[in-house]
């Protein structure tokens, strides 16, 4: 039986915590701590490759209205393995994210992952003097 032991970990499917089922594809989409806003996952990779830098694009929705893209905020953006913890990295990325925001759309770049297996990426978007925390599960690696 598997067991769903964080909120950063993220299913594309509700019934994917549920005993014996295989886990969906990635999360395209995930809202904040208390549903603030609403990430999506607009582009990025099918599988990155190993060592070599990728960029996605993130869109961030008013949670309460998630038709409406907003446009006037701030994005801080990490990615790095878990490796079984509940919370947190066991380890980052070697390189920096660099955000670029254009007409409300994220253009993440800068990202690397160095070995293979389940990454997370993790957004904070800042607004109006709130925040909130989503997580997006990308594997790694096509060869």
């Amino acid at each position: 039986m598997t067991r769903c032991r964080s909120l950063f970990i993220l299913m594309a499917f509700a019934g994917a915590c549920a005993a014996g089922a295989q886990p969906g594809p990635p999360a395209r989409q995930v809202y904040t701590t208390e549903h603030r806003f609403l990430v999506k996952l607009l582009s990025a990779p099918g599988a990155p490759r190993l060592e070599q830098y990728f960029t996605v694009r993130l869109g961030v929705y008013d949670g309460h209205d998630p038709k409406r893209r907003l446009t006037d905020y701030q994005l801080d953006v990490a990615a790095g393995m878990a490796h079984g913890l509940a919370e947190g990295f066991a380890h980052g990325m070697q390189s920096e994210p660099h955000v670029e925001l254009r007409d409300g759309v994220a253009i993440v770049s800068g990202l690397l992952f160095s070995m293979s297996g389940e990454w997370t990426i993790r957004v904070t978007v800042h607004q109006g003097g709130e925040e909130g925390t989503a997580s997006f599960q990308l594997p790694c690696c096509a060869q």
